[in-house]
């Protein structure tokens, strides 16, 4: 068998940073003593027999492992490092092994040595990242608003809409009014916008408003409830917004002025019908007729006055003459008397006292047109001269139910004649009650003179007096002829 001996020298590498590392006159004799038990162990296997050089030889192997490894080791730790003091120990460690794999072979013994190809090494690959480089932030948002200023708009509102980019990134809209569509939801009516083609784009943080007046709006797409839209491309939605136009409320009337006062004059068969302002000027004959004519009283529009007449040679009945005293017209024609006409607040009905017997009078309503006469006091006493409140719910009269010739005012709830309350308390007459206009007084005749008193019958105030006597007051509507 050939021996061929391999002289190695192993060079020890500088260490970077200068620093070599330390070995002790221990650590040496240790190494010369290890070397020479190898090399004896080694010989020994070799001279024997020939079986065992596999086994040396795989044994020479992993020392030359160890020994790249060593190398390897005593490199990769003192790359770009500047070892300090406190290091020092753990390269004495390494530079035992590194000892150990460097006398693994003495010198000059031939031997065999089968070298196995070193392995790369591989080097570790990162797995792809799957975390998004701004992970933790939201990411960015397509959002649009639309408001409006108020929830219901009345006549003369401005109508005010607002639309805002309220996200992270611009947003196109696609015409001068930015897609906007406003719709009345009851009617399905939709208002007609002059847009321009035109895109616009609104960066983070843009509004626009958009106004509107309410007339506009009713006058086309109507009263109710309106939805405003817009839409948003970018996230592929229509924002909306909704508001109500309410209906426009009654005209406010201005406050009422009270206005003329229509009574009679003269008694008996020669009576006519007068008008006069309330401060008592400007008295003015309107029936002027040779006969009876007396008891007037003013429709609630003020362009007519119904009376009593007995003009046409029979018992006195209801009459009704436009407000300048032309075009007399006969409503009843009973066979018995009827009285005091007094038209209701709404115009359709006329309520008035009819004689039922031994000249003892009820107080009856019947239409405008003089149908349906209806008993409502129905009362065994003396109840004469109605006259509605101006809103509807009370009739005021004047009744002998005290006895005798002491004639009070009362009033009465309107619809069934229940609630039958008195107002005024004198000894002398009291009669011909007439609400005015506004519904807080009362005029009314005491002893042939108008008086007028609050509606409670409080502050009795006499305001007209004549040689001749003044009686039948009413208290008529104003007008704008004042």
């Amino acid at each position: 068998m050939v021996v061929t001996l391999i002289l190695c020298a192993v060079v020890i590498p500088p260490v970077a940073g200068g620093v070599v590392p330390l070995v002790t006159a221990q650590q040496e004799e240790e190494r010369t003593s290890l070397g020479e038990n190898l090399s004896g162990s080694i010989l020994s296997d070799v001279l024997d027999d020939g079986s065992n050089d596999d086994d040396v030889t795989d044994d020479v192997a992993e020392d030359e492992n160890d020994q790249d490894a060593a190398n390897t080791g005593t490199e990769d730790s003192n790359q770009g490092q500047i070892v300090d003091q406190d290091d020092v120990s753990t390269f004495g460690d390494d530079t035992e092994d590194l000892d150990a794999a460097n006398v693994a072979v003495p010198l000059g013994i031939p031997i065999d040595v089968e070298e196995e190809e070193e392995e790369e090494p591989s080097i570790p690959t990162a797995p792809p990242s799957t975390t998004p480089p701004d992970e933790g932030l939201p990411p960015p948002e397509c959002v649009v608003e639309i408001t409006a200023d108020k929830e219901i708009y009345g006549p003369e509102d401005v109508v005010a809409i607002t639309i805002t980019n309220t996200g992270d990134v611009p947003i196109e809209f696609p015409n001068s009014f930015l897609g906007l569509e406003i719709r009345n939801l009851d009617t399905e009516e939709v208002l007609l916008l002059d847009a321009q083609p035109v895109v616009v784009t609104f960066q983070p943080g843009a509004s626009a408003t958009f106004q509107f007046t309410y007339e506009r709006l009713v006058s086309e797409i109507g009263t109710g409830l309106i939805s405003a839209t817009v839409p948003s491309e970018c996230s592929g939605t229509v924002e909306e917004v909704t508001f109500r136009l309410s209906t426009a409320p009654p005209e406010v009337e201005p406050p009422i002025e009270n206005g003329k006062i229509a009574f009679d004059r003269g008694g008996g068969p020669l009576s006519e019908v007068y008008v006069m302002n309330a401060d008592g000027s400007e008295q003015t004959n309107l029936s002027n007729n040779f006969g009876f004519d007396g008891y007037p009283s003013w429709s609630p529009d003020g362009t007519k006055i119904a009376f009593v007449s007995g003009r046409d040679g029979g018992f006195s009945d209801i009459y009704v003459m436009n407000a300048d005293g032309s075009n007399p017209t006969r409503l009843t024609d009973n066979a018995s008397w009827d009285l005091f006409p007094s038209w209701s607040p709404d115009g359709t009905k006329i309520a008035f006292a009819r004689d039922v017997g031994q000249f003892l009078f009820d107080i009856y309503v019947m239409n405008a047109d003089g149908s349906e006469q209806t008993n409502l006091s129905n009362n065994p006493a003396g109840d004469e001269k109605p006259d509605w409140s101006p809103d509807g719910t009370k009739i005021a009269f004047a009744s002998n139910r005290e006895g005798g010739d002491n004639w009070e005012i009362y009033v009465m709830n309107a619809n069934d004649g229940s609630e039958q309350t008195r107002l005024t308390n004198n000894p002398r007459l009291d009669h011909y009650p007439s609400w005015s206009p506004d519904g807080t007084k009362i005029a009314f005749m005491t002893n042939d003179a108008i008086y007028v008193m609050n509606a409670d019958g409080s502050e009795q105030t006499n305001i007209s007096s004549s040689p001749a006597g003044d009686s039948h007051p009413d208290w008529g509507p104003a007008t704008d002829s004042g």
